[in-house]
């Protein structure tokens, strides 16, 4: 199965902000993420989990609206990383 075809994959943000969530434990995490995608994708589940960051900046950056938007997510993953 094609992961781009799940419905999940397009309808939860889950997937694309794969971080825990008001006290969330990442075995938790990985558990909810393992039900969205009806046990059958455990490789990408650890993937998402294991490189959590670099998704949610990613999507951020993604979904900026424009280059001013673009410089404030890039300024805030510099303040970040340093």
């Amino acid at each position: 199965m094609n992961i781009a075809r799940h419905p999940a994959w397009h309808a939860d943000p889950r997937l694309v902000t794969p971080c825990p969530q008001g006290g969330q434990s990442l075995a938790d995490l990985e558990r909810d993420l393992l039900e969205l995608l009806d046990y059958s994708h455990f490789a990408l589940v650890k993937e998402l989990i294991q490189n959590r960051l670099t998704v949610v900046w990613c999507t951020r950056l993604a979904r900026a609206q424009d280059e001013a938007e673009e410089r404030a997510v890039e300024a805030r993953l510099v303040a970040k990383v340093r």
